[in-house]
C-alpha cells in the first residue's frame, strides 16, 4: 500500500491516483480503529461499600477511589434564628423535607429558601 505524492511525482495526480490515494488512507485508519490487541481502557467499575474499583479490558485493576461518607443531620421542623451547616434536613408545610446547601442562620424563609433544596414530599391522603 503506498501513498503517490504530488510534488515526488512532480505533475498533478490522476483522479485514479487521489482515489487510490484515499482508498489507501481509509484502509489503514480502519486497520487502526479495528486494532484492538493493543488497546486498554476501562471496561468494569465495581463498588464495595464506599470504595470504587476501576478494571480495564485485560481485567487489570488501575485504580481505587474512596468516596467521603454522605451524612444528612435531621433538624426537624425549620425555625428562624437556628443555625444551620450544609447537609442539615428540616421539615417545612404539608410534609416537605428539605435539604440545606450552605451554613447560614436562618431568618425568614422568604430570605432564606435559596439556602435550601426540596429533597421530597410526604404525599399525605
Amino acid at each position: 500500500m503506498s501513498i503517490t505524492y504530488r510534488n515526488i511525482k512532480s505533475i498533478p495526480l490522476t483522479s485514479d491516483e487521489v482515489d487510490e490515494n484515499f482508498r489507501n488512507l481509509d484502509s489503514r485508519l480502519s486497520a487502526l480503529e479495528n486494532r484492538q490487541d493493543n488497546v486498554e481502557a476501562i471496561s468494569r467499575i465495581d463498588q464495595e461499600f464506599n470504595v470504587l474499583k476501576f478494571f480495564t479490558n485485560k481485567g487489570r485493576e488501575i485504580g481505587r477511589v474512596t468516596i467521603p461518607p454522605f451524612q444528612l443531620n435531621p433538624q426537624g421542623d425549620w425555625r428562624p434564628g437556628t443555625r444551620y451547616a450544609k447537609n442539615d434536613l428540616v421539615s417545612k408545610g404539608d410534609g416537605q423535607v428539605w435539604i440545606c446547601l450552605s451554613p447560614h442562620t436562618a431568618e425568614d424563609w422568604r430570605k432564606d429558601a435559596g439556602n435550601w433544596v426540596l429533597l421530597f414530599q410526604f404525599n399525605r391522603g
